[in-house]
């Protein structure tokens, strides 16, 4: 599992993206650390299992991104994840795992909603929209 978030991490960070620029560099593992600055995206692990074949481990795992913007029109949070659909959906990630192998990594779901979050100048009204990846992995 490691090395499956850590080719997610890897692709934000090692190419040129919109992504990236849009939430400012801010992805953060589990959970954004307080008082974070909107925009940003948190990418968890949602479930995981293996199924054993005669010749491999396939291992189907569901990745939630979690996309959050404060801005008061849902373009912003429209653009991110246009930007996160053309960074992750049928990607090529590169797991360093070299008896594993990606055969999909695929949009599965979105849910659009609105969170109040409370900030040092009030309550805000803050999209967020939570985006299920299917990811199935090969081991040898």
């Amino acid at each position: 599992m490691k090395a499956l978030t850590t080719a997610i991490y890897s692709r934000f960070t090692e190419s040129q993206n919109d992504f990236y620029d849009l939430i400012g560099g801010r992805l953060f593992e589990h959970e954004a650390p307080e008082g974070s600055d909107f925009p940003y995206a948190v990418y968890t692990i949602v479930s995981s299992a293996s199924e054993r074949t005669f010749s491999e481990r396939l291992t189907e795992t569901l990745i939630q991104f979690s996309l959050f913007s404060s801005s008061s029109s849902s373009g912003e949070v429209k653009d991110i994840y246009d930007s996160l659909k053309k960074l992750y959906d049928e990607c090529a990630l590169t797991i360093t795992d070299p008896a594993s192998t990606l055969l999909w990594m695929r949009e599965s779901n979105l849910a659009p909603m609105i969170d109040d979050v409370i900030t040092p100048s009030g309550t805000v009204g803050v999209k967020h929209w939570a985006v299920d990846y299917e990811v199935l992995v090969s081991k040898d």
